[in-house]
């Protein structure tokens, strides 16, 4: 047996979904809004034209690509922008909810049916399941390459059944319910963006600041397999330093707590006792805001 010890660094493969207008794409290609120049070594593959305002610089390896018009196509490209030479570190897809149209549509044709509802038994619904699969192989390749993947949604409510709390309606990506269970599967990161809400005179309204959720409300679905900030802005700086502060040990954590707070049995009590990560890394934010 190879018996591996430690955290082990992997490029992350994402989702991030929420409303248009937002900034989505922007955030995946690593800047904060439209306008702003992405990073050098992104690789779009853009469908639905969302990208056009992004700034791709000349010098990088990366840039916008021109979605295919078909399935067929499309897995080729994504396999050639996921496994294919090239020095770019990030492949984003714009947007995934284009792509299973595509695959949608070659599913119909094959069975000769108008829509995947015309199948027999749930069949469509498999046959589409059995293509969004192989998309999702295609991504895989990007891993072995050192590259991060990151996958583009928008989002939609649909009724949710839940043992614990009943049923309620949930915001989700807008993909078919089939392929979002294997995607959400697949990554190790959905994150839902959305504008802040607050209550003025008892009305819900917008404050204008948008927000990253990184775990599951009862409204959403959200998760991140690196004990980031339940909420955060909307920040691709933010998100990658939150990334880099949860990848430490809690021994690394700790030792940076001592060399901030003054020595005293309190605080080796508190270190002592607590084994929430996120709990030290916040006390250790606090710390440094304090000076």
């Amino acid at each position: 047996m190879n018996i591996t010890r430690g955290v082990i660094q992997v490029p992350p493969r994402g989702v991030i979904y929420g409303p248009p207008g937002l900034g989505k794409t922007s955030w995946a290609c690593g800047c904060e809004h439209p306008r702003r120049v992405a990073y050098a070594d992104v690789l779009l593959l853009s469908y639905e034209g969302g990208s056009n305002q992004i700034d791709f610089p000349e010098s990088g390896p990366g840039g916008r690509v021109d979605g295919e018009g078909t399935w067929d196509a499309s897995l080729r490209l994504v396999d050639g922008a996921c496994s294919g030479p090239g020095d770019w570190r990030s492949v984003v897809i714009d947007t995934a909810d284009a792509l299973e149209a595509q695959a949608i549509e070659a599913v119909c044709a094959r069975g000769k049916k108008a829509s995947l509802a015309d199948f027999a038994y749930g069949d469509g619904f498999e046959a589409l399941l059995a293509r969004w699969r192989e998309l999702l192989h295609a991504l895989e390749g990007a891993r072995a390459k050192g590259r991060a993947v990151w996958l583009v949604c928008h989002s939609t409510v649909r009724r949710h059944p839940d043992p614990m709390i009943g049923e309620h309606e949930r915001i989700i990506p807008a993909l078919a319910k089939k392929s979002w269970s294997a995607t959400h599967q697949w990554a190790d990161a959905v994150l839902f963006g959305n504008y802040e809400m607050g209550i003025v005179e008892k009305r819900p309204t917008l404050t204008g600041q948008r927000l990253l959720y990184t775990t599951a409300g009862s409204g959403f679905e959200a998760k991140n397999r690196w004990s980031l900030p339940s909420v955060m802005p909307l920040s691709r700086a933010g998100f990658e330093t939150a990334i880099s502060s949860s990848s430490r040990t809690l021994d690394e954590v700790r030792a940076s707590i001592r060399a901030l707070a003054p020595a005293g049995p309190d605080i080796e009590n508190y270190l002592t006792k607590t084994d929430d990560i996120r709990s030290l890394i916040a006390t250790e934010a606090a710390l440094k805001k304090k000076g």
